[in-house]
Formats: structure tokens, C-alpha cells, sequence
């Protein structure tokens, strides 16, 4: 509810914006949905690995002459990052990574890496950037995926030992055919001014980047709830046929801003959307709040749902990740 009051919200201090006598009184406000929704399209289309590994972020880091092209971002609190971090991040917190004042730290000539505690934040972040036409990439499973000492981890963030939620292999269909909701703006306004200004007001009021399966699982149990909800697999097409959530519909993350896909989605209800890992789950999720949707991903993906190989399809666990080493 406060996420479709905020959204109310910002719609009413457009309209106000563009109908006040002020000294630009020929501005206007416009419907830029298209605008928008095309931008991300085109970046989701452009997309070709969306994660990095510990690994390779650790090859980087090793290697003077490959680490100069890259820059990497931390997104935890800045007390978590100061309990160690990736050698020679610095920190700037995922709420804050579309403000001026963070997006002048970032260097746009180098590709960006960023990472949070689990992969989730890191990839809003990236998303983020990515929006706003930075180089950028995420680590996978973040800090998690990099070490097991826990006074860095700084939580029990592992996925290790997941509920065996059952899964259907039904072809579920969308409910009907809807219309987006409108992105109202000034129509004079650079297109990627109206895409942070989104943004930053998106992460500036977000309080819960993720859902778990246990609450997900709860939703689907209770017809009450289940209502309110719409559940979208952004797995491959032959992965979701290998089992999916009870009702979820299917629609590959790096087609979620195409028409014919967003004519599937319900703007009047918060829409979970999930993955393998948790990763393209939450790069759907940013790119559907941007367009307006109300969005959640569910945190760990499939793998926080099951332990059923044959629905994984892939060993997708970090459950013993490197040791390697962090500064202060």
C-alpha cells in the first residue's frame, strides 16, 4: 500500500509540476511510458552476462594491468563495508547509487563491478547503472560468494538448506490483457533525466528489495492473499516446464520490458518475480518498478524454493565459497 501511495504521489507532483504558472510555463506533462520502456528494452537486449564471478573478480584484482579498466562498487552500509570489502572498492550504498552525488564517484570510462551481501542490492545497483549507461556488471551472490568469515558477512546469508516447496509444471496463463501504467513527465525532459529521476525515487522510499520463499509460499497458500499477487518465472521457457511456482507465468527476464510481455502483467496487483539464483529475477523486478509495476524479487531464486535437482537444472549453490581475503 505505502509503495502505490508513494506512486500516487509522485503522479499528482507531475501533474502539479507541469500545471503551475512558474517561469517555465510551456512545460508539460507527457506520458514517456514508450520512451522509457524501449530504453530498457533495448539495455536488456544489449545484456550479454549480467553476473561475474568471485573468480574472475579475484583475477582482476590480482592483475594490475586488467584491474585499471574496471572500478568496483561496494553497495553494503557503510559499517559492513568497513568491516572488509574487495580490494580497492569503494562504498556507495544501493539506495543512494542513483543520486548526483553518487553517480559522481562512478567512472563511466571503466566497467563498473558491483556487489552487495547475497547478489540482490548489487544487482539493483547494476541495473541502475546500467539504466543510466554505465558499463556495469554484478558479483554473483556478492559477499557471500567471495568468503565465509562471518564477522564481514556480518549475517547468516546462505541458502544452503532450502524448504522442498512443491512446484507445478502447468502452463499457466495471464489472468487477461492489460495496459502499463502511465510514466507522466515533462515532455521536454532528457529521457534519461526522467529514467534517474525514477530511480533515485524508487531506492529512495524502497524498504524491501526482496521476498522470501517462505513468504511467497504463504501467499500462494492463503486464496485470500494469493489474489493480490501475480508470480512471474523469468527462467528459460524449458527450465520453467521443468517446474515453476504454483500459478507463475513465464516471461524470460531479458524480455520483460517487450510489449507483448507487458500486456501480461497486472499493474493493480505486486507483482514476485524469480529466478535461478536471485540475480535476473531482480534485474526483471528493477526493470518492471521503473515502468511503473510494483515488483519484488523473490530472494535465492529457485534455489531458495527447492532442492530438487531435476527443477535447478543447474548446481546453483555458493555454499562453499573461496576464503578470499578483504581490506578495511
Amino acid at each position: 500500500m505505502k509503495r502505490k501511495s508513494f506512486l500516487m504521489m509522485l503522479v499528482l507532483g507531475v501533474f502539479a509540476f507541469a500545471c503551475s504558472s512558474g517561469s517555465n510555463s510551456t512545460s508539460k506533462a507527457a506520458n514517456r511510458f514508450e520512451e522509457v520502456r524501449a530504453h530498457a528494452a533495448q539495455w536488456l537486449a544489449g545484456l550479454e552476462h549480467p553476473v561475474i564471478t568471485a573468480d574472475q573478480v579475484k583475477a582482476i584484482t590480482d592483475d594490475p594491468n586488467k584491474a585499471k579498466n574496471y572500478q568496483i562498487i561496494s553497495v553494503r552500509a557503510p559499517d559492513d563495508y568497513a568491516k572488509g570489502h574487495v580490494k580497492g572498492a569503494i562504498n556507495i550504498p544501493y539506495k543512494t547509487i542513483a543520486s548526483d552525488a553518487a553517480l559522481a564517484k562512478v567512472d563511466k570510462s571503466k566497467k563498473i563491478i558491483t556487489y552487495c551481501y547475497t547478489g540482490h542490492t548489487g544487482q539493483i545497483a547494476m541495473v541502475t547503472l546500467g539504466l543510466l549507461g554505465y558499463d556495469s556488471i554484478n558479483m554473483k551472490y556478492g559477499m557471500m560468494g567471495w568468503t565465509d568469515d562471518q564477522s564481514v558477512l556480518n549475517q547468516n546469508v546462505f541458502a544452503c538448506n532450502p524448504p522442498n516447496y512443491p512446484t507445478e509444471t502447468k502452463q499457466n496463463k495471464p489472468s487477461g490483457k492489460f495496459d502499463p501504467p502511465p510514466i507522466l513527465a515533462n515532455a521536454d525532459e532528457p529521457l534519461e533525466k526522467v529514467i534517474q529521476t525514477r530511480l533515485n525515487e524508487y531506492l529512495s522510499h524502497l524498504e524491501h528489495p526482496v521476498i522470501t520463499a517462505d513468504q511467497v509460499k504463504a501467499i500462494i497458500d492463503d486464496p485470500n492473499k494469493a489474489k493480490n499477487y501475480q508470480i512471474v518465472s523469468v527462467r528459460a521457457p524449458d527450465d520453467y516446464a521443468k517446474g515453476h511456482v504454483k500459478g507463475a507465468i513465464n516471461i524470460p527476464w531479458n524480455k520483460i520490458a517487450d510489449p507483448e510481455n507487458l500486456a501480461k502483467l497486472d499493474p493493480g496487483k505486486k507483482i514476485i518475480t524469480y529466478c535461478y539464483t536471485g540475480h535476473t529475477g531482480m534485474i526483471a523486478a528493477m526493470i518492471l518498478n521503473l515502468l511503473g509495476y510494483d515488483a519484488v524479487d523473490m530472494k535465492y531464486g529457485m534455489m531458495g524454493w527447492t532442492d530438487d535437482q531435476g527443477v535447478l537444472n543447474q548446481n546453483v549453490f555458493a555454499c562453499n565459497p573461496p576464503d578470499y581475503s578483504t581490506e578495511k
